[in-house]
């Protein structure tokens, strides 16, 4: 299965939620948590409604099988020059949704099937429609070239934003007041990719992993995949807290050229994003997995944190900010002061940034 997708990144682009002239700017790792968590602040229920990871909240525009091998399918994607002329500038669509829904989950696979989503439906506007319309040749050349069987494209009046599908909701989604306060957002791009079980797949078959799939960071080998950091089984989220990164797909293919074929292009910006006392560090001679030391002594990862983790009878298991009294202490505007429980103590986060540290930002 792969899906032609309108991708979201909260981290870096925000959404925003509006009530008449007053508005709020949600930023950075859990930007939908906090937005949630908003409208329904009651023991953290709107905090977890959301269970899709950073990196992996989309539109969806279309689904297709192929009847070529995956690689094929590489090779001819990485020749795939359309013409976009007539297409808006992605960044440029505003989408708005005021309101949220389930949609039925039977058609899932065996071990989902049972289990609905939870959807934010795209209110219809003139601008949208208008997109809509100039994105569908796009979509038509996507799937011919990709030799598609059985292609859905996503009627207009179905396009939709899911927050959550990984489990059911144990609570009346009347209570998430999302008309009073909507949502707004933007895309960044338009891609097609392949599933997350299909690229960890192709991973786990390559000579020494060497097939990469994925930007940001991921769970490998039971550590963060960028700096190191242990994770126990279980405990990875889409994002490690550690070093701020987070996990999403490199595309077949998309609009802004970041995709499988240029890789060396997404690797070589990841550099230039590192925090600025690794790179000092790399040019000092240092190497990962290595200690501090002349003779390479010292630790060789970072120390281990994780957040702080409730379960409200949800049937999941989610992260959640534990707000605990900040001692008189008056935070900078974003930040926050959670606990860990690796750490046993407290530390501050910045919901804007994804920045972590364990003294105050004062």
């Amino acid at each position: 299965m792969y899906a032609i997708n309108l991708q979201l990144k909260p981290v870096e682009m925000g959404i925003v939620g509006k009530h008449k002239s007053w508005q709020q700017e949600f930023k950075g790792l859990g930007a939908f948590n906090h937005y949630f968590g908003l409208l329904h602040p009651f023991k953290g229920v709107g905090y977890t409604l959301p269970d899709i990871w950073d990196g992996y909240f989309h539109i969806t525009l279309a689904k297709f099988h192929s009847s070529l091998a995956p690689h094929q399918l590489d090779e001819i994607f990485s020749k795939f020059s359309p013409s976009i002329e007539d297409l808006p500038y992605i960044p440029d669509v505003v989408f708005r949704a005021s309101s949220i829904s389930t949609s039925s989950g039977a058609n899932r696979g065996i071990d989902r099937n049972k289990i609905n989503f939870v959807v934010l439906p795209i209110d219809p506007s003139p601008e949208i429609e208008s997109f809509y319309d100039k994105v569908q040749p796009l979509l038509i050349t996507i799937i011919e070239q990709a030799k598609a069987r059985d292609p859905k494209i996503t009627p207009k009046e179905h396009l939709h934003l899911t927050v959550r599908k990984y489990s059911n909701v144990r609570f009346n989604l009347e209570n998430i007041n999302i008309q009073q306060f909507p949502l707004e957002f933007r895309c960044s791009h338009l891609e097609v990719k392949q599933t997350r079980e299909q690229a960890v797949s192709r991973f786990n078959s390559a000579a020494n992993n060497t097939y990469r799939w994925w930007t940001g960071a991921i769970e490998n080998k039971r550590q963060c995949s960028s700096c190191f950091t242990p994770i126990k089984p279980g405990d990875w989220e889409g994002f490690c807290l550690a070093c701020g990164k987070y996990e999403s797909i490199i595309p077949i293919w998309s609009t802004d050229g970041r995709n499988m074929n240029h890789y060396d292009g997404i690797k070589q910006q990841e550099c230039v994003n590192e925090p600025m006392t690794m790179n000092m560090m790399k040019k000092s001679g240092y190497k990962e997995r290595r200690g501090l030391g002349i003779h390479n002594q010292g630790r060789s990862t970072p120390v281990e944190t994780s957040l702080h983790d409730h379960h409200f009878d949800l049937s999941h298991h989610f992260r959640i900010l534990s707000v605990e009294p900040d001692s008189g202490i008056k935070l900078p505007p974003g930040w926050i002061k959670e606990w860990s429980k690796t750490g046993e103590r407290h530390y501050y986060f910045n919901i804007n940034t994804g920045e972590s540290r364990w003294e105050p930002p004062i």
